[in-house]
């Protein structure tokens, strides 16, 4: 009877420990597919962030483009500035020099009794045209 019952218990023994190999059995065949799936969702997210810079870098060229043009026209619009001044024998200051001056006088910091702006005559004495 006492080898009976422990056949019985060893019986009872190795099932568990099949159950146990069956189960990890299957997770370890999931493992894989896991990986899988994972590995396919960081890919597409790769080739996401891949799309977004290319076209941000696309977007940086026509910038770019954009802001050589605009330093041409800027040169462009100053050699006529100074060609004017040179063929109508008039000393004219740069327009952005003359904006500065007016913006740092009309925006300093105030006394009071203080004009806020610039007269003509002291537009005149700094070069400004008006």
């Amino acid at each position: 009877m006492a080898r009976k019952e422990q056949a019985q218990s060893e019986i009872q023994d190795s099932r568990g420990q099949i159950e146990k190999l069956q189960y990890d059995r299957e997770q370890v065949m999931h493992r894989p597919a896991e990986l899988i799936a994972r590995k396919q969702e960081q890919e597409a997210g790769i080739l996401a962030r891949e799309e977004s810079l290319r076209e941000q870098r696309r977007g940086l060229s026509s910038l770019q483009e954009r802001r050589g043009t605009l330093e041409v026209e800027l040169a462009q619009k100053n050699m006529t500035v100074q060609n004017f001044a040179s063929a109508s024998g008039k000393n004219i200051i740069e327009p952005g020099r003359c904006a500065q001056r007016v913006h740092h006088h009309h925006f300093r910091r105030r006394r009071p009794g203080s004009r806020p702006c610039m007269s003509p005559e002291e537009m005149g004495r700094s070069g400004c045209r008006y």
